[in-house]
């Protein structure tokens, strides 16, 4: 009877692991597209600055007003 408990207490030990493992892997996964989402986000409004700024620079060059 005692080996028997001890055995579902290993197998239980085992599956709590192997979600744990699956919850972990899942979130980091999140992690990762949540943290390349915000990178895309700010290459983006970076890039979206830059042409503005050289949109501007030419026209202010070019001695025309905006």
């Amino acid at each position: 009877n005692l080996q028997r408990t001890i055995d579902d207490s290993d197998r239980t030990l085992k599956e709590t692991r192997q979600s744990h493992n699956t919850v972990q892997s899942d979130y980091n996964r999140t992690q990762l597209h949540y943290e390349v989402s915000r990178l895309f986000l700010l290459v983006f409004i970076l890039s979206s600055l830059l042409t503005v700024t050289i949109i501007v620079f030419t026209f202010t060059a070019n001695g025309k007003s905006i």
